[in-house]
């Protein structure tokens, strides 16, 4: 499987501000195709970090939007994170292999060998032991990135025992509108918003979005709408009927509560 690496604050650099501003598209867009391109460029056997077969459209699909507003970032790029095909800064934040513990520890000893003073080596079988202890640490956080990247967290276990298969769905969602790389805080957000509104009220939220956006309404903030839908949901559910206004008594009332003695023969 090929990997490609993210920076701390990817998330935040200013620069996809500019490219948004140049295209006149949504910052999530401009991230979005930002990782594909990465992806793409990861991706590429012959020249690793270089755009292989490209394409705006077929960007366009899987991001679902349009082929013009990939074209139209794709060119704004150019000088900020594209030098033609080729992604800069890709050899400052893509290393050639994965740099794992168990490679680590394998250089240290190797530079140690060459050092005039360097300690001394240990034996073959404290070798092998640090090596299985290094190899058992890299399978362990392999899992566990594999566990978070697939989903995997109690979270988000507990978010599809309330909407069972459109879980899925709803993170996509979210993750698109917060931009690529956050599927924990998407997570965060589908919880909290439950745990404010109830698991009914957003999914309702959640289909209304979703038929506006399927009749064409664009819509640019969709998170902060879908919330707001799901509380006025939950505030309508809420409401009582008012209680009925008590019948006013007439004399037959009276009459039937205080019956009249019998007349003594």
């Amino acid at each position: 499987m090929s990997w490609v690496r993210l920076w701390s604050d990817m998330p935040t650099d200013p620069k996809w501000r500019v490219i948004a501003k140049r295209a006149n598209r949504p910052l999530a867009e401009v991230m979005s195709v930002f990782v594909l391109m990465m992806t793409n460029a990861g991706a590429n056997a012959t020249e690793r970090g270089e755009l292989c077969n490209w394409s705006d459209e077929d960007a366009a699909a899987a991001l679902d939007i349009e082929p013009s507003a990939v074209t139209a970032i794709r060119e704004a790029m150019q000088g900020k994170t594209l030098e033609g095909e080729k992604l800069t800064g890709w050899e400052k934040r893509q290393p050639k292999r994965e740099d794992g513990s168990a490679e680590r520890a394998k250089a240290w000893r190797e530079r140690n060998r060459t050092q005039p003073n360097a300690p001394k080596r240990p034996d073959a079988d404290s070798e092998a032991d640090t090596d299985s202890e290094a190899e058992k640490n890299t399978t362990v956080q392999s899992e566990q990135v594999a566990a978070r990247e697939d989903g995997r967290t109690p979270v988000v276990d507990e978010l599809k025992l309330k909407f069972n298969g459109s879980t899925d769905a709803m993170l996509a969602f979210v993750e698109t509108a917060m931009g690529p790389g956050s599927r924990t805080n998407a997570a965060q957000w589908l919880a909290s918003t439950t745990s404010a509104h109830g698991s009914a009220a957003v999914a309702q939220a959640f289909a209304a979005i979703t038929e506006k956006q399927a009749a064409g309404e664009i819509i640019s903030r969709p998170l902060p709408l879908w919330s707001s839908i799901a509380g006025g949901m939950k505030a309508g559910s809420n409401r009582r009927a008012p209680a009925e206004k008590p019948r006013k008594r007439g004399v037959m009332d009276v009459l039937r509560e205080n019956p009249m003695p019998e007349t003594v023969q």
